[in-house]
């Protein structure tokens, strides 16, 4: 008995385009087009002294000892210093010293990743009192309270920053998704009309040679 094969044809340019969409995620990827990029919202002191929490802030800052660490512009050096003064501020925070404290002072070349560095150590590390001003950061604990069973427990100032948003990877959502496609859809597009053209090519191909 004779065994009739049947050929099916493919169209020219099919591996490629198969491999198209995987091609261009992993360009994607390389160019962190899928990064998701975040704010913090950071208030300063502008140095006025107009009311009596001002005085206390300036009574507090001068009140302790600090260790100065300078922000020179110099990348290698910089990032030596913030991860010693991070241990630091960890060991000040961790042994409730509120006499010793931090001064991070940003000289005129320093980059503002140094900046942003520092007070993503004050949020890392829970410190309850910082302050901005101008080229500084002081880092002190406050005194610790007086318990007293008939008064109000007043909750610790923090100074420096008011919301912090630390970005944390995460599945991508549906809304991302959308937002992905909304962005890219010209490409998408494309990609399915070429796809849809060599599926219609494959088609008409094989039914010819039937």
């Amino acid at each position: 008995m004779r065994k009739h094969t049947k050929k099916t044809y493919y169209s020219a340019g099919l591996i490629s385009i198969i491999l198209l969409p995987l091609l261009c995620v992993l360009h994607l990827q390389n160019i962190k087009a899928f990064t998701q990029y975040t704010a913090m919202d950071v208030r300063m002191w502008d140095g006025t002294v107009d009311t009596a929490i001002d005085s206390a802030l300036v009574e507090h800052v001068n009140s302790k000892k600090y260790t100065v660490v300078h922000l020179t512009g110099n990348n290698a050096s910089d990032k030596r210093k913030l991860v010693d003064a991070q241990n630091k501020v960890r060991n000040i925070t961790a042994s409730k010293d509120s006499i010793h404290g931090i001064k991070f002072h940003f000289g005129p070349k320093s980059e503002y990743w140094t900046y942003v560095r520092v007070i993503d150590i004050m949020a890392m590390e829970k410190v309850k009192f910082y302050v901005n001003y101008k080229d500084d950061i002081w880092f002190a604990n406050p005194k610790p309270e007086k318990v007293n069973k008939n008064t109000l427990s007043i909750t610790p100032l923090t100074c420096g920053y008011g919301y912090y948003h630390r970005y944390e990877k995460e599945a991508l959502s549906w809304t991302e998704v959308k937002q992905n496609i909304q962005k890219y859809y010209l490409p998408i597009l494309a990609y399915l009309l070429m796809l849809g053209f060599t599926v219609i090519r494959i088609y008409k191909l094989n039914r010819n040679t039937t």
